[in-house]
């Protein structure tokens, strides 16, 4: 099949916000509990506009918003969400803000029992694929994100790592099933949920599937280069 698109991006806007007061720089790191996190927000237009069958050929105007609250209760133990508001299938004709719905993507515990080392258990993006975030425009947005690890519910844990001249590095462990809970919907426009009948890859409903990742950064003898 032979498809092209078109993806712009209208506008773009990222806020912070705090939930207590700020006397003195870095004043709140110690307070307990505590909310923080940000809200980022896009208005887009996304169209496929020459594909064989035609039937697919679609104008699509729509809004995102990705909320990313973190709930600090100590300063070992928080927990780290991720709320989206977005369309929950492909268009099948011409839309405007139409068929969207609110999901969580991330809804995870997390606990530090030193500085190298941290555990974390709930609904996670398991460490895996980097692409989707690297490669820029409709390239990482589109195609490589379907080699991510969304909506999976697991536990796991990564050991971050410093060496002499030769960057930082973090490596990380994690078991996981894809979510077939009530958090697999959404609110508004319902998506449904997913059941094991689905089928796919990691859709077990048991701890089977595992994903190993090792990345890194700031290495003396390759300036900017990032890996994992």
């Amino acid at each position: 099949m032979y498809l092209a698109q078109k993806l712009v991006t209208l506008s773009c806007l990222g806020l912070g916000w705090f939930s207590t007061p700020v006397s003195a720089e870095d004043a709140s790191d110690s307070i307990y509990p505590r909310l923080g996190g940000n809200i980022i927000t896009r208005l887009g237009y996304n169209g496929d506009y020459k594909s064989d069958p035609p039937l697919v050929e679609a104008d699509d105007i729509f809004l995102q918003v990705i909320a990313s609250p973190i709930f600090r209760f100590s300063e070992r133990l928080r927990f780290v969400t991720e709320v989206r508001v977005e369309n929950i299938s492909p268009p099948s004709n011409d839309r405007f803000f139409e068929d969207q719905g609110l999901f969580a993507r991330i809804l995870l515990a997390e606990y530090s029992a030193s500085e190298e080392f941290t555990i974390h258990a709930g609904k996670m993006t398991p460490s895996f694929a980097l692409a989707s975030f690297a490669i820029p425009g409709m390239f990482g947005n589109s195609y490589n994100k379907e080699i991510e690890l969304i909506d999976q519910v697991g536990i796991g844990g990564s050991y971050s790592f410093g060496l002499p001249d030769r960057g930082n590095h973090t490596l990380t462990l994690n078991t996981f099933f894809e979510d077939t809970g009530f958090t697999s919907e959404s609110f508004g426009n319902n998506r449904g949920r997913t059941s094991i009948e689905d089928g796919g890859a990691s859709n077990t409903e048991s701890f089977e599937s595992y994903a190993l990742s090792l990345e890194g950064s700031d290495l003396d003898a390759f300036p900017g280069l990032t890996y994992k």
